[in-house]
């Protein structure tokens, strides 16, 4: 009897320790979740000339562009348009990404806000660039003053060139493993996170012609990099880090322009593709909710 009145106590211990590790595994699944659901994606492109306003809806100035950070994996500063009228004498003021908050509007004219914690007249002293200043950035000292101007935790990041996110548009990518100098697409548009600034994936436009008839693959950032010139460290063009051949992207399924991906699709370059089940808009909804 002793004995089995031990196995029954064992018995009842695994199955509480085997019902705690399920209930473990289904919070933290559930975190991950709201996570997940907490963070906004936005088109690149759907951020020029955005409206910036701070905490009193007051309006700042617009954004004039973004700026991919040095080590090319995020969006590091917004730079923004502010100060001038009708566009005539607009100081540029990169603003890291971490000081602005991007709002979306149900029930306004526009469906997006950025937002800044600072009050226009701190701003109009805020650390500007002149002319040809966007590689300054790249410097440790500027980014420094930046990033503690604006109360924000200063990444480290190797100083090479900047680039604007309206040069990386429209761009050419090409196949790094093959020796095919031809095309294989260029990038049609750029999707990060707003929190971060984490670039997801590229857009690339294939096929069609002058842009009607393009495919579109939401192709994972990594598996992209910059091909740069040796003499200026200038980026020329984009290139694929895995081979994919014109008739695979041919045969391939790309995603709907009206239905746009929240996430890459990690399998693209495999032969069994999967579209990616989130998309921009619906994530976005849920996280309002």
């Amino acid at each position: 009897m002793r004995n089995i009145a031990i196995a029954f106590a064992m018995v009842g211990l695994w199955t509480a320790v085997t019902q705690a590790a399920e209930h473990a595994g289904e919070q933290e699944a559930e975190h991950a979740g709201e996570q997940q659901q907490d963070m906004q994606v936005l088109k690149a492109s759907e951020t020029i000339d955005m409206t910036v306003v701070n905490d009193e809806a007051e309006q700042l100035g617009e954004i004039y562009d973004l700026v991919v950070s040095p080590d090319g994996r995020r969006v590091s500063q917004v730079v923004v348009s502010a100060g001038g009228f009708l566009g005539l004498g607009d100081k540029l003021l990169p603003v890291p990404i971490g000081a602005v908050k991007f709002i979306e509007q149900s029930e306004k004219d526009e469906e997006w806000v950025a937002k800044i914690d600072i009050d226009k007249e701190r701003l109009k002293n805020a650390p500007s660039m002149e002319g040809d200043g966007w590689g300054d950035l790249t410097e440790p000292k500027w980014s420094g003053e930046l990033n503690a101007y604006y109360n924000v935790e200063r990444k480290e990041e190797n100083a090479r060139e900047v680039r604007k996110v309206s040069e990386l548009i429209g761009m050419p990518i090409r196949n790094e493993a093959s020796e095919d100098a031809d095309n294989v697409g260029e990038v049609n548009e750029i999707v990060f996170e707003t929190s971060s600034g984490t670039i997801r994936y590229a857009a690339m436009s294939f096929g069609g012609w002058l842009g009607i008839g393009d495919k579109l693959f939401a192709v994972p950032w990594d598996h992209i990099s910059f091909a740069r010139s040796a003499g200026d460290d200038a980026v020329q063009y984009l290139t694929l880090t895995e081979d994919i051949s014109k008739d695979a992207l041919q045969a391939a399924e790309g995603f709907n322009a009206d239905d746009w991906p929240a996430k890459a699709d990690e399998s693209w370059l495999s032969g069994n593709r999967s579209r990616p089940k989130a998309r921009v808009a619906k994530e976005n909804e849920e996280r309002q909710r």
